[in-house]
This record gives C-alpha cells, structure tokens and sequence, in this order.
C-alpha cells in the first residue's frame, strides 16, 4: 500500500514538473480561429500551484503569449520575467496587461527582446522560470519546455516567425533611431533653455512639457523662441515681474505657444533683444514719419501747383472741382502734369452738365475724363466770364 502511495505521488510529482506540451486550433465567433499551445507549469502556493503557459496566434490578433491560473493579475506595476536554463539572461517584461478577470499575465512587449524571438527561446531550452510581480505578490513558476518545439511549430511556422523578427527588429532599430534623434532634440532645446536662463521652476517646467511633446506631440518641432509676454499693455508683466511666453517653431516654421507662466532671470538675453527691437521699431517709426512727412510735403506742394494753373479760371466752384479730379485721377501724384485745360458741353435746364478734364503731362501725352458737372452750376454767362465757349478746349 505504501508504494502504491508513493508510486502515485511521484507520477503526480512528475507531472506537475514535467508536463508535456499540447496544441490545438480553436475557432471563436469573437476571435476568428487561432492556433494554441499549452503547457501546465509548477510552483506558487495554494490555489495557484498549476499556472499555463500559453503561445496562441491568429491571423486577426496576431501573437499572445500569457499565463494564466498563476495569481491575481489585476494589481499595478505588473512585470514579468523569464529566465531559461543555460541562459544567464534574465528577460522582462516591457507592458503586461490583465485578463479580462484579472486571472492572467499578457506580455505586450519586452525590453530589448521581441516576443517571436521569446518562442524561439522556448523551442531551444529544457525549461523556463517565470516570475510574476505586482503591487500585490511575487511569485515564482517554473515550465517544462518538452516538447515545446513540435506544439509552437504548429501553432506559427518558423518561417513567419523570421519574417516577424527581422520586421520588428527593423521596427526596433527605426525606434531606437527616434528615440537617439528625440534625445538629441531635447538636449538641445534643454540648452537652449539655459541660454535663456528660465527660472529654475520655469525651466524644470518646460523641460517636462519639451519632453512629452516630443514623446506624444502632434507635429514636429524645428526650434523654441522665448518672447517676452505682451499680455498686458506697455509690456508691464515682462518688464517688471519678467514673465515671458514661449512658442515652439515647427517645421513648417509656424508657431505654437507653449502654455504656461513663465519666468526668467533678471539678466536673461531676452531683456537686450526686446531693447534692441524696441529700438529698430522706434527707428522704423522714424523714419516713415520723415517718409510721410516727405511724400504730404510734396503732396502740399503739388496741390499748390495745381491750384495756380486751374486758377486761370477765376471761378472758385470750377477750380476746386478742378483740383480734386486732378488728384483723383493721377493717385495724388500730379507731378507728371504739366497743365490742365477743359471742354465744357450739354447745355440743359440753364447750366451746362459735362465738362472734358484734359491733363496734358510731361510726356506730351493727354489724358482725358469726363465729369457730371451740373452741380457747378455753370450758366452760360459764367462761361463767358471765364472766358470759355461751349464745346471748345480752353
């Protein structure tokens, strides 16, 4: 009887060790049909002295490796390591996420390591021990690998699992890539930011916002400009309590305001380009001034000009209406005329209703335009006494 007991409790001990691998298709209206392979593990205490170790792979949702039966998974900071026998390499877990119970550990990634090249592990050793932490446990599992490479063999071929490595290692490389050029950006925008001599809150601030938006921003930055905040008139919040804004530069060289209140050192470089520029805008507006002053001057002057040559008229109403046709029609720039002389027409109601502006310019040429002039009220013996006659140039 006793060897019968212990005959029984080292077949079970045998088992529980060194169980065999098993593999199967399984078809779900939910998950599409994937292929499975199952291996029951050892270890842990009561009730989770029995986990899975579990390989599935379909077309539709790819490649899961997850144990399960092995503990509550619903904690946080879950990780998940392998060591495999032979291999002085400890492998963990990048992102591990819960079943849908929190009854099992998916492995979503793993440090340095793809999860393809993690089977092809497990199709080269005797067995691999598992440790799985959270907030809530630690606890240590171990896997016979006896027959692994028949059970995942038929679950995916060896020749998608090289195509996957070589993919995800170029995945890998191009991130790896990313991240040194995110590096890179950041160190010097970080520079930059010293350059500029944020204060030391600002600054930690900015720093943390730099960094996530290179890690999740929507577009790329080309460079950061600090510019003192004109939020209040006569720039009295960067003057006296030196607050500044700052904007990313993208790319496409637009501008995106980095939100926030920021601050910088009294003698941050920001103060001498707002001197300087202030200075430039005072000079610009010197200098436009000179230039109006130049151009209504000589506007001034022209006018006069033209005064004196329609004043052969002697008829206020007449030389006005004159003056600003003139005007008008050579964009107040009279300079090219050198004189002026008219052709009055269309006798109704008692005054004449046209009149023919003739600019004679200085180039020998004419220009000439008709203008509605009955509000001049031109009666036939003003006409006379300007010295006109109807229809003929004078």
């Amino acid at each position: 009887m006793r060897r019968k007991i212990l005959l029984l409790f080292f077949i079970t001990l045998t088992f529980k060790s060194f169980s065999q691998w098993s593999f199967k298709t399984v078809k779900s209206d939910f998950d599409g049909t994937y292929k499975r392979a199952i291996v029951v593990g050892s270890g842990g205490e009561y009730p989770y002295k029995n986990p899975y170790l579990v390989v599935r792979y379909g077309k539709e949702n790819g490649l899961d490796i997850y144990i399960s039966d092995a503990g509550y998974s619903g904690c946080d900071n879950r990780q998940v390591f392998f060591k495999f026998n032979g291999d002085d390499e400890k492998y963990k877990s990048k992102y591990v996420n819960e079943g849908a119970n929190s009854d099992s550990w998916f492995i979503s990634s793993l440090e340095n390591f793809t999860l393809f090249e993690l089977i092809e592990k497990f199709k080269k050793h005797s067995y691999v021990s598992v440790r799985l932490i959270n907030d809530c446990s630690l606890k240590d599992y171990r896997f016979s690998l006896n027959g692994s490479t028949k059970a995942i063999d038929y679950v995916i071929s060896n020749t998608e699992v090289d195509s996957k490595i070589k993919e995800l290692r170029i995945l890998q490389e191009r991130e790896k890539e990313e991240e040194i050029n995110k590096k890179i950006k950041l160190n010097k925008f970080i520079k930059f930011l010293e350059i500029e001599k944020l204060t030391s809150s600002s600054f930690k601030k900015a720093k943390n916002e730099i960094k996530e938006h290179l890690d999740y921003g929507t577009f790329e930055i080309d460079s950061i400009v600090v510019l003192p905040d004109d939020s209040f008139s006569d720039y009295y919040s960067f003057l006296n309590n030196n607050y500044v804004k700052l904007y990313y530069i993208k790319t496409d060289k637009s501008k995106s305001e980095i939100y926030g209140n920021w601050t910088v050192e009294k003698d941050a470089p920001v103060f001498d380009r707002f001197i300087k520029q202030t200075k430039k805008i005072e000079e610009t507006k010197r200098q436009n001034k000179a230039r109006n002053d130049k151009i209504y001057d000589k506007y001034v002057k022209e006018t006069e000009r033209i005064k004196k040559i329609v004043s052969k008229y002697n008829f206020k109403p007449l030389e006005d209406f004159l003056v600003t046709s003139a005007l008008f029609h050579s964009n107040n720039d009279t300079s090219n005329i050198k004189d002026i002389s008219i052709i009055i027409t269309d006798y109704k109601n008692g005054k004449y209703q046209f009149l023919d502006l003739i600019l004679h310019q200085t180039d020998n040429e004419r220009y000439v335009k008709i203008e509605y002039i009955p509000n001049l009220n031109i009666t036939k013996n003003v006409l006379k006494s300007i010295g006109g006659k109807k229809s003929i140039e004078f």
